[in-house]
């Protein structure tokens, strides 16, 4: 016997029609969004306005007072190594293959008090001067002004008068 040849049937697929970009979906969706966007505004802003009674006993002094608040910065010392010190560093340890900062590291009987240096009134804590910044915007959203000093510089007379942020 032999074999019979089937017959193949191709069946041709018509094209789908190309996507049509449907107005109805802009219409409904964009003020849709709009909206919710609108609730969301609205639901932060009412959410930062919202205070505590703890806050307001706090805080009350300083909010209700129109004298500026006297916020005092504090300014610790801070030794930096010499360059004797960075010099006996590289040479134990060979020099850096990138330049950057490094820890001393030279035994203590090889330094003496001359290898730190103060450095005086050009820091301030980092957590205190985000505080600083806080506080300062929070009075200037209420019409209330902030005074800044240095703690070292502030006189008496000003901690003993208006409100004060040590």
């Amino acid at each position: 016997m032999e074999p019979v040849p089937v017959p193949v049937v191709v069946e041709e697929i018509p094209p789908a029609p190309p996507a049509r970009f449907d107005r109805r979906w802009l219409l409904i969706g964009g003020p849709v969004a709009g909206a919710a966007a609108a609730l969301f505004g609205v639901a932060a802003w009412r959410g930062r306005a919202v205070v505590t009674p703890g806050f307001e006993k706090f805080r009350g002094p300083v909010l209700e007072s129109t004298d500026p608040l006297l916020v005092a910065i504090s300014h610790p010392i801070v030794y930096h190594a010499s360059q004797r010190a960075q010099r006996l560093t590289d040479e134990r340890l060979g020099p850096m293959a990138t330049p950057g900062q490094r820890p001393i590291n030279v035994p203590a009987k090889d330094l003496d008090g001359s290898d730190m240096i103060p450095s005086l009134i050009q820091y301030t804590g980092f957590g205190d001067m985000i505080v600083t910044t806080e506080v300062a915007s929070m009075l200037a959203r209420r019409g209330g002004s902030v005074r800044v000093r240095w703690a070292d510089s502030v006189p008496f007379a000003d901690l003993r008068q208006g409100q004060r942020y040590l």
